[in-house]
């Protein structure tokens, strides 16, 4: 995916494996990570403090997102090391004026 007006090239990877999640987290091309918090196959929490433990992927931007609002752990969540955590509907404002810019 091409965001033309950003002159910025973006390619999506998913996963429900939190050795692959890692594995992702750890390429030098990945400066953004989406968590989604509702996952039930691994602890999202346990990821983003695995991925705050590597160097290499310290400095990668986390924002996590629930479908429940408001959000109850949300001190848990950043004490992990997430930077930003959202509500799902408010993720979707968020990529949509995105792509609209």
């Amino acid at each position: 995916m091409t965001l033309t007006k950003l002159n910025c090239q973006a390619e999506l990877k998913s996963t429900l494996d939190f050795k692959e999640a890692l594995q992702i987290a750890r390429e030098d091309n990945l400066d953004l990570i989406f968590l989604d918090l509702d996952l039930q196959v691994f602890s999202p929490l346990g990821l983003i403090e695995e991925i705050r433990s590597e160097s290499k992927s310290k400095d990668k931007k986390i924002i996590a997102f629930s479908e429940v609002n408001p959000i109850s752990n949300r001190d848990e969540i950043f004490k992990s090391g997430c930077d930003s955590v959202m509500s799902k509907s408010e993720l979707k404002m968020v990529v949509n004026n995105l792509m609209q810019y």
